[in-house]
């Protein structure tokens, strides 16, 4: 069993070509391309072969959570992954914000993830998470060139903290306004580009490493509070306990 997962997570991974999602109906006049691997890997058949073949692991998911957040009133749904778990996450956290029946903000915490969609994909995000029905946060380490990947047409969504391993840098946190400055776009595209995270050294692996040296920083946010930042967003949340 182990050695499928791993395979077809690498056949995930390598499937750079793009797919069109389906649009939901809170974005209905945005066009939506995903990473076709990390895409069609959660929209795919289920690997139960007892299962009819139009379920989907998406729906697998869904049939998971349902009961857990039926049984529970109050709570919210947190989303997270690793590398190709943190791409997985990112596409089940974007249609799960657009489901009326999951409580909302639904939250997604990506670890090493690399990018998932097109420049519509980060478009989409934007409209979800202004509207507070999605709160997005990725980590990445200064250099990994996962996190980078793929280069052409692939766009980052959400906020991200970088986290380096000298400790001389402190993390550095940013988000991609839609409507910043030029020069702000050029310097977060160079900073999140392949050719600036080349390195000989394997910078993919050691995130549990610097998330516990750099605890405090990330314990200190709070991200209802930077969704209130109209400076770094363009937009503010209200504060009404979300």
């Amino acid at each position: 069993d182990n050695e499928l997962a791993m395979k077809n997570n690498w056949l995930a991974n390598l499937a750079f070509g793009k797919v069109k999602g389906d649009a939901p109906k809170a974005i209905e006049d945005k066009t939506v391309w995903f990473h076709g691997g990390f895409y069609n890997y959660i929209f795919g058949a289920t690997a139960i072969t007892e299962d009819h073949p139009s379920r989907r692991k998406y729906d697998e998911i869904l049939d998971d959570i349902m009961p857990l957040l039926q049984d529970n009133p109050g709570y919210k749904l947190y989303i997270t992954g690793h590398s190709l778990g943190g791409a997985l996450a990112s596409v089940v956290a974007f249609y799960l914000a657009n489901d009326d029946s999951i409580p909302k903000p639904v939250t997604c915490i990506t670890f090493a993830s690399p990018r998932v969609g097109d420049y519509g994909f980060r478009e989409a995000t934007n409209v979800l998470e202004e509207a507070k029905k999605l709160r997005v946060l990725r980590v990445v380490n200064n250099n990994d060139s996962i996190a980078m990947m793929p280069m052409t047409n692939y766009y980052h969504a959400g906020f991200q903290i970088r986290l380096y391993a000298n400790p001389r840098y402190a993390p550095e946190l940013t988000y991609p306004k839609l409507k910043d400055s030029f020069w702000s776009g050029v310097s977060r595209a160079w900073g999140n580009s392949l050719p600036n995270s080349l390195n000989l050294s394997y910078d993919h692996g050691d995130y549990r490493e610097r998330v516990d040296k750099n605890r405090a920083y990330l314990e200190s946010k709070d991200l209802n509070a930077l969704y209130n930042n109209v400076d770094m967003t363009g937009y503010s949340w209200a504060s009404d306990g979300v």
